[in-house]
């Protein structure tokens, strides 16, 4: 449930950040250029292209409601409500999905600016999850590509942004089925914007606005995000599949250590009795490892040193960071990462007083353990003298009864032959 909840949060978060007005935010420096001279005639405000895997910055420059005729105390299913929002950009869908999850649309927004934060959106503040405008509603392509990137992470989101047609029964208060279709014209054969690779995004319209888009394309092992903001007409698709073609022209994604690989062998130092002795411990990345490159970036060129951190010795826990690991390209550091340890060491001294401490545990067991065996088996043998008692009790009860009987019957006998 939790895992459906963040899936509903963040699309409404995407739904939001596709309406809303735009602010400017520098990150030239961070942009990675295949060539100085490749600078795209873009028509949006603000746009980027990022690898949806990485999260690395391929290219960025700076910068009516719709609605499906919901009524008053109509019951859907949140999965149809989800469909509404992000086929139709239903915004009194958004307002109940707030409503459902966080009690007041208010407070839903709130969340969704939090949420946002967590995700390292700086420069985003929410007053409503249907994105109509506000001043005080605001956010840029970069932060919105982080919360596309995140929500790609769910299936349910990426089945729903694939589909082009989808139907809502007759409800409570509709007698028709509502037709749903997709709007993302880059989808939708036989637009001319359909794009090979293309899963799919979300559209967005308000006048302060204009036309913004977030798009989600993948070739081969690359998947790419698109957003642009502020464009008229379509500029919008023409100048999505402008940065899908530069990326893909220029950039594509590599897996430089599976998590799916062996672990590797650290050497660290073991302080005993005045002594050190060298050990192993095995380690490993936390997920797999991947890199945005050149189109030309020849994997087998990849090289890798392992670096133990300094003065590591014992007691080592699983997931403590042992070692880090930097790849090369051609001689040159293109990136580093930390290896966890798979497994715990500690010195005998350490092991000792963690067994007495585990020892003490077991006996406090054990005796809480003897004490109810003692109580049980107590019970039972009381239990036991008890029904022996009752036995007695009842045999001699029954034997009184039956002489009281007898001599009953002898007595009516006697009386019967003196009566003759």
């Amino acid at each position: 449930m939790k895992k459906n909840i963040l899936l509903i949060f963040l699309s409404t978060l995407i739904l939001a950040y596709s309406s809303s007005i735009v602010w400017a935010e520098p990150y030239a420096e961070t942009i990675l250029h295949h060539d100085e001279n490749d600078i795209l005639e873009l028509n949006a405000e603000a746009a980027i292209l990022i690898d949806a895997m990485t999260g690395e910055i391929l290219y960025g420059i700076e910068p009516g409601s719709s609605h499906i005729a919901l009524q008053e105390n109509e019951q859907i299913t949140m999965e149809q409500a989800m469909y509404a929002l992000l086929l139709r950009s239903a915004n009194e869908s958004a307002l109940g999905i707030a409503e459902q999850i966080d009690s007041s649309v208010e407070k839903f927004a709130e969340h969704m600016t939090a949420r946002a934060k967590e995700l390292g959106c700086n420069n985003t503040n929410f007053v409503n999850p249907n994105g109509l405008h506000n001043e005080n509603h605001y956010t840029t392509a970069y932060d919105m590509a982080l919360i596309a990137k995140e929500v790609l992470k769910f299936d349910e989101f990426k089945k729903m942004i694939q589909t082009t047609y989808y139907e809502i029964p007759p409800t409570n208060k509709q007698e028709e089925t509502r037709y749903l279709y997709a709007q993302h014209q880059m989808i939708k054969p036989p637009s001319k914007y359909v794009y090979e690779g293309c899963e799919g995004g979300k559209t967005g319209f308000t006048d302060e606005a204009q036309n913004t888009l977030v798009t989600y394309a993948k070739r081969d092992n690359t998947e790419l995000i698109a957003v642009v903001l502020k464009c008229k007409g379509a500029q919008h698709y023409e100048d999505t599949i402008k940065l899908f073609d530069y990326g893909f022209s220029n950039y594509k994604t590599v897996e430089l250590y599976s998590i799916e690989q062996s672990s590797q062998k650290i050497p660290i130092t073991i302080q005993q009795n005045q002594k050190s002795e060298t050990d192993f411990i095995f380690a490993k990345p936390s997920e797999t490892v991947y890199k945005t490159v050149p189109i030309d970036f020849d994997l087998s060129k990849v090289t890798k040193k392992i670096n133990s951190i300094e003065n590591l010795n014992i007691p080592i826990y699983k997931n403590d960071v042992v070692a880090t690991v930097t790849f090369y390209y051609e001689q040159k550091p293109i990136q580093t990462i930390e290896l966890l340890a798979q497994n715990s060491i500690v010195s005998e001294q350490q092991s000792i007083t963690a067994s007495t401490q585990n020892d003490k545990k077991i006996n406090n067991t054990k005796t809480s353990f003897s004490n109810d065996k003692i109580w049980f088996f107590d019970s039972v043998s009381s239990l036991f003298i008890f029904a022996v008692f009752c036995s007695i009790i009842s045999f001699f009860v029954a034997l009184i009864i039956s002489r009281l009987l007898y001599r009953k019957k002898q007595k009516k006998h006697r009386f019967a032959k003196r009566k003759r």
